[in-house]
C-alpha cells in the first residue's frame, strides 16, 4: 500500500505540483513578494514606534514611550511612509528583477519602463491649496499591491514579445552597453508607454482606475481568505504536502502570499492609523503562528526516544526546530511517507491553526500587525507579530498539547526503530 501511495505522488501528482512551483511566472510573484520583505519589517519596527500599544493614560516607562512617540510623529510618519506606504513600488521592482534574472534581460530600462507604467496607471496629479501640484500615493501601499504585480508582469511580457517581432533599435556593438541599452529599447518604451497611458483613458473615461477595478474585483476572495476554512485547507495542503516529500511552502505560497500579504499590508494601514485591524489570516498569521517548524516533535523525541536513529535526529534538529527550519526533522525522521506519524502530525497543526484563527476571532489574542522574520523562536514571533503577550501564552499552551499527541505515536514508531537496530547488530 504505501508503495503504491509513493509511487502514484510520485509519478503523477509530484511532477505536476513540481511544475506549477517552477513556473515562471510563479515563481517571478514568489520572488517579488519577497523582495520588499526587509522593507517591510524595518516599516513595522516605524509602525510600532509610531503607534506604541500602549493605553493613552500610562504612566511611568509606557508614558515615556507614548509621549516620545507623539513628539517625534513626524518623521516616524516618514519612515512609515517610505516603507510601508510604498510597497507596492519595491514589489514592482522585486518582480521585475526577478523576471530578468529567469529571462536573461538587462533589468535596468525594464524597471524603469514598469515604474513609469505603474504610475501613469495608479497616481494622479492633484493641486493643493497652495497652488503646488502633487500626486496622490493612495495605491502606493497595500491597496495597489495586486496592480503593481500585474503591472510589472504586463510591462516585461510586452517588452519581450515587441522585442521578439524585431521592434527594437539596431546601435552598433562597438556602442557600450549602458549607452546602447535606453537607445535600443526607445521604441519599446514608446508603445508600452502608450499602451498604458491609453488604458488609463479608457478606464477614466468610464469613471474608474486599475487598481480601484482590480481591488474590486480582489475583495471577494480576501473576505473568502480571511476565514477558518481557508486557514483549515492551508494547513491540510501545506502539512499534506510536506508529507509526501513536496515543499508544501512553495506550492502554497506560490497562491496564497499575495493575497496574506495584502491583509498584512492593510492590518498595518489600520493599526497605523488607529482604526479596527481588518484581518485575522495574513502574511504574519501563517509565518509566525502557523509555520512554526517542529519543535513540538523535538521535544517529544528529546522526551521518551530511546533508538539510535530519532535520539541522534532530535539532537541534530534542535537548533534548526527553535529557528522555525523543519527540513532535518521531516526528512530525517522521517516525516515523508510515515504513516505511523501522520495522525499526530496532520492533527496537531490543523489544531493550531484552528485554535489560533478562533482566539483571534474572539478577540483573546490580538490580530496581526506586525512584519517578523520566519527565523524567530516561535514565541519571540508569536509576540511580536500581535504586540499581545497573550499569544504567547497561547503558544505555550499550544506547545504542551503538541507535544502530548506526539507522544504516544512517536513511542510507537521509536520501538519499531529500536527493534529494527537490535535486528541489525544481532546480524553483523
Amino acid at each position: 500500500m504505501k508503495e503504491k501511495v509513493m509511487s502514484f505522488f510520485q509519478e503523477v501528482i509530484s511532477p505536476k505540483l513540481n511544475a506549477f512551483a517552477s513556473n515562471d511566472l510563479v515563481r517571478v510573484i514568489q520572488a517579488g513578494m519577497t523582495a520588499p520583505m526587509g522593507a517591510m519589517i524595518v516599516g513595522s519596527i516605524f509602525t510600532i514606534l509610531q503607534t506604541p500599544p500602549v493605553s493613552s493614560d500610562a504612566t511611568g516607562v509606557m508614558g515615556a514611550l507614548l509621549a516620545w512617540s507623539q513628539a517625534n510623529a513626524g518623521w516616524l510618519k516618514i519612515g512609515y511612509l517610505f516603507t510601508m506606504d510604498a510597497i507596492a513600488i519595491y514589489t514592482v521592482i522585486g518582480i521585475v528583477v526577478a523576471f530578468c534574472r529567469i529571462k536573461k534581460l538587462a533589468p535596468t530600462n525594464m524597471i524603469i519602463l514598469s515604474l513609469m507604467s505603474f504610475f501613469i496607471l495608479c497616481c494622479d496629479i492633484v493641486m493643493t491649496d497652495k497652488g503646488l501640484t502633487t500626486i496622490t500615493a493612495t495605491f502606493l501601499g497595500a491597496k495597489g499591491l495586486f496592480s503593481a504585480i500585474i503591472v510589472s508582469c504586463v510591462v516585461v511580457y510586452l517588452s519581450i514579445l515587441l522585442r521578439k517581432h524585431g521592434v527594437k533599435i539596431k546601435l552598433p556593438d562597438s556602442v557600450p552597453p549602458s549607452v546602447a541599452e535606453p537607445i535600443e529599447n526607445l521604441i519599446v518604451n514608446i508603445v508600452v508607454v502608450g499602451v498604458f497611458i491609453g488604458l488609463r483613458l479608457l478606464l477614466a473615461y468610464y469613471g474608474s482606475s486599475l487598481p480601484t477595478l482590480i481591488n474590486l474585483l480582489f475583495q471577494p476572495l480576501l473576505n473568502t481568505s480571511d476565514t477558518l476554512g481557508a486557514v483549515v485547507i492551508y494547513v491540510l495542503i501545506l502539512r499534506g504536502l510536506w508529507f509526501f516529500g513536496i515543499h508544501g511552502g512553495n506550492v502554497t505560497g506560490a497562491i496564497m502570499n499575495p493575497i496574506l500579504t495584502a491583509n498584512m499590508m492593510a492590518n498595518i494601514e489600520a493599526y497605523s492609523n488607529g482604526e479596527a485591524i481588518p484581518y485575522i489570516f495574513t502574511s504574519s498569521f501563517a509565518n509566525a503562528l502557523l509555520n512554526v517548524g517542529m519543535l513540538p516533535l523535538v521535544i517529544a523525541m528529546l522526551i521518551v526516544c530511546r533508538s539510535a536513529q530519532l535520539k541522534s535526529i532530535s539532537k541534530i534538529g534542535l537548533i534548526p526546530a527553535i529557528f522555525s527550519i523543519g527540513e532535518p526533522i521531516t526528512f530525517g525522521t522521517p516525516i515523508v511517507l510515515n504513516f505511523k506519524l501522520v495522525i499526530p502530525y496532520m492533527t496537531a497543526f490543523l489544531f493550531d491553526g484552528v485554535a489560533y484563527y478562533l482566539l483571534t476571532d474572539w478577540n483573546f489574542i490580538s490580530r496581526t500587525v506586525v512584519n517578523v522574520p520566519f527565523t524567530l523562536p516561535a514565541p519571540i514571533k508569536a509576540f511580536l507579530c500581535t504586540l499581545d503577550m497573550r499569544a504567547v501564552v497561547v503558544w505555550a499552551v499550544l506547545m504542551v498539547i503538541n507535544v502530548l499527541v506526539f507522544i504516544p505515536f512517536l513511542r510507537s514508531y521509536d520501538n519499531d526503530c529500536l527493534a529494527m537496530e537490535q535486528q541489525t547488530d544481532e546480524t553483523r
